[in-house]
């Protein structure tokens, strides 16, 4: 049975890949009042936290499906860090004070349970049928004269599309 998994710790994870490929330092920014984050509070102020999670400066990176863990010196002491996704206000790279607006983007993508649920069902269903995939033949006689694929009149064909095909929505008439 397939099961649906939370995909923010995967988009944290690009974002954050990206910004130390860059050389950029990450420096996440932290709604410190928000439920289920744990960082010393002699350090927050007006509610906010900024903190360094480069790879020199953190301890025991770990994304969940809710929130990241890590450990952090703080004046000496090794202290025990979780931020929920929902928490985080931005991840900035220090050298540029270039920030994206991390927590809105990782919660934008969040699959309600019932989503989740649906979707889990439908791919146990498709589990459930005869074949083993989709099935990408081509059909007979649907070439035009120079042995390519034939073009719908209402079809313009692109430039070179190197295999790709933009296809309208019905929403998007």
């Amino acid at each position: 049975m397939s099961r649906i998994v939370s995909f923010k710790p995967y988009l944290f994870n690009a974002y954050y890949e990206w910004f130390i490929g860059c050389g950029f330092t990450p420096y996440l920014q932290v709604n410190a009042g928000h439920e289920g984050v744990q960082v010393p509070k002699e350090y927050v102020r007006d509610n906010r936290i900024t903190l360094s999670i480069d790879p020199s400066a953190v301890a025991d990176l770990h994304t969940g499906s809710k929130a990241i863990f890590f450990k952090a010196m703080f004046s000496g002491k090794s202290e025990d860090i979780v931020v929920p996704y929902a928490a985080m206000t931005a991840l900035i790279a220090k050298e540029y004070d270039f920030g994206i607006p991390l927590g809105q983007a990782l919660e934008a993508f969040d699959m309600s349970e019932g989503v989740a649920k649906q979707l889990s069902e439908e791919l146990e269903d498709d589990d459930d049928e005869t074949g083993d995939g989709p099935d990408f033949s081509e059909e007979d006689g649907a070439e035009d004269a120079d042995g390519g694929d034939e073009v719908e009149d209402d079809e313009e064909p692109e430039g070179d599309s190197a295999g790709f095909e933009f296809v309208k929505d019905d929403d998007d008439k």
